[in-house]
């Protein structure tokens, strides 16, 4: 079930607690989130890990797409409303 997240704002904490707050909502363990920029993101960090001396305990990374890295000619006959 895809849900629409309010906006990223480069925050990977706020994204990575949207998401633990979805999977307990929607008791799943299941989740993959993706982060749609209009152009590609420079600086915007794409891994958060929270580790100790000896074990990690969060390794959160997310799915990227620039919107303008895309070809249109590849997508213009497309039937995803989205795309088109």
């Amino acid at each position: 079930m895809a849900q629409a997240y309010p906006p990223y704002a480069g925050s990977i904490h706020r994204l990575a607690h949207y998401c633990l707050d979805l999977a307990e909502l929607m008791e799943t363990d299941r989740v993959v989130s993706v982060v749609i920029f209009l152009r590609r993101a420079t600086g915007v960090a794409q891994q958060l890990c929270l580790s100790g001396d000896r074990y990690t305990y969060l390794d959160f990374r997310y799915l990227s797409c620039a919107l303008g890295d895309l070809a249109y000619e590849h997508h213009r006959h497309s039937d995803n409303l989205v795309v088109g």
